[in-house]
């Protein structure tokens, strides 16, 4: 389209509209990213997700992972003047007009949506997770990696204190867990993604349940690899 920043007003369009209509809109995206599409159009469907999760959640300070950074920082209200300071130019904000000292209490809407998208995501996966057009050679490592990101950032976004989050995180490291041996670099650090995400909101006897059951006693082998074999460039 030759529209100026077409893709930068689709997304946000998405967004408000994942955001207004939850359910519906959520559920018609997770659906149209195993459609037949582009790959484009796939992470398009899981970046919409994202943010929309943000704003529902009322924390813009977590870390979005799969955009480039963008500034959520809340403006605030006054006269907003600008000062030189020698070569800098600092930034002080006028006095506000109506002074409200009270801490101001921020409500997770993402909880109680928050299985709703994750669970649609995984059991799409599992029903085309033989699906060679969707998972085979580099693109499918992508899709996949992205997904898994995805997932990490909704257990993150769902708030430490819920019992959904807990069983999110566990099914999400026992989903990410089968990947750790991929020959492919990206959805490997996924893996690691999805796991520190899980592992920081679980609590402790989860988490210790989860460590000493099957296969998870291979998991300093696995990090010591990833730190070996798959240096963060960024």
């Amino acid at each position: 389209f030759g529209l100026e920043n077409f893709d930068d007003l689709l997304l946000k369009s998405l967004v408000s509209l994942a955001v207004f209509e939850s359910h519906f809109i959520g559920d018609v995206i997770v659906s149209d990213i195993f459609d037949d599409c582009s790959l484009h159009r796939r992470i398009l469907g899981l970046t919409t997700l994202e943010l929309a999760a943000q704003e529902l959640c009322g924390n813009k300070t977590l870390q979005q992972g799969s955009v480039v950074a963008r500034d959520y920082l809340p403006k605030v209200a006054g006269n907003k003047k600008l000062v030189e300071s020698g070569n800098e130019t600092t930034r002080y904000w006028g006095k506000l007009r109506h002074k409200n000292t009270s801490k101001v209490t921020v409500v997770n809407r993402f909880t109680a949506i928050a299985p709703r998208w994750f669970y649609g995501l995984l059991g799409n996966f599992m029903d085309r997770k033989n699906n060679v057009a969707l998972w085979g050679g580099a693109n499918g490592a992508r899709l996949l990696s992205s997904m898994l990101v995805t997932m990490a950032f909704f257990v993150e976004a769902s708030g430490p204190s819920s019992q959904s989050t807990w069983l999110l995180a566990r099914d999400l490291i026992e989903f990410a867990w089968t990947f750790r041996t991929s020959e492919d670099s990206t959805l490997r650090v996924a893996v690691l993604v999805a796991l520190a995400n899980s592992f920081e909101v679980v609590d402790e006897s989860t988490l210790l349940q989860i460590l000493n059951s099957g296969s998870m006693h291979a998991l300093p082998e696995f990090l010591g690899s990833v730190v070996r074999n798959d240096p963060d460039e960024g």
